[in-house]
């Protein structure tokens, strides 16, 4: 059986399954619903941070931390430009103007190109959660492509990251110290939770 096969159809079936195997609930007997599986309580966390092989999903292992070691960390005298997926056509233009162009790609708006069609990706609130605090090191690098972004002025940027962590359930407020310290509590808290599950040495995807 093919690591592909085993991981998305026998352990990892969705991603409730991945969320709760990933960061398990300290009562075992709640949300039974949604019991973490033991084949994939191996390879979750591991996966969701992106220590798997490319032959199961190389958009999980070419993640954000392995983009800006090759790029920000690696040439930080270099210029980014960045295209927010929540803001596709808009940063295409802005950024098709910038360069010269004529602002028409977002001509295109509207056409789909459907991947995994028939897949169900919905998710339970509370597996959105799980799933924030596994991938904490992903916010980092997140913070620093849009903080280095010359195509976005300060407060887009300020905006932009509010918002993620926002998703994840981090109470943002207009005054920025009191978000930024509710930010840095939220950190704290994923990175405890995730150590204490015994996950503060990078896992291995087997």
């Amino acid at each position: 059986m093919s690591d592909v096969n085993k991981f998305y159809n026998i352990s990892c079936r969705d991603l409730d399954i991945l969320a709760h195997s990933a960061i398990p609930d300290t009562d075992r007997s709640h949300n039974s619903s949604l019991a973490s599986s033991s084949e994939c309580e191996k390879v979750a966390l591991a996966s969701i941070q992106g220590h798997i092989p490319e032959s199961v999903n190389w958009h999980i292992l070419y993640n954000y931390e392995y983009y800006a070691k090759l790029s920000i960390y690696a040439h930080p005298e270099k210029e980014v430009f960045v295209i927010r997926t929540s803001s596709l056509w808009e940063d295409l233009d802005d950024l098709e103007l910038l360069l010269g162009g004529n602002m028409t790609l977002g001509t295109s708006m509207g056409v789909v190109e459907a991947h995994g069609k028939g897949l169900d990706m919905t998710i339970r609130r509370d597996s959105y959660l799980k799933l924030c605090c596994a991938a904490i090191a992903e916010f980092q690098p997140f913070e620093d492509f849009i903080n280095r972004a010359v195509n976005l002025d300060d407060s887009t940027k300020r905006r932009t990251i509010h918002e993620a962590y926002l998703k994840c359930g981090v109470v943002i407020v207009d005054d920025l110290d009191t978000s930024e310290v509710a930010i840095s509590r939220w950190k704290e808290q994923c990175r405890d939770q995730v150590q204490r599950l015994g996950y503060d040495k990078k896992p291995r995807w087997t």
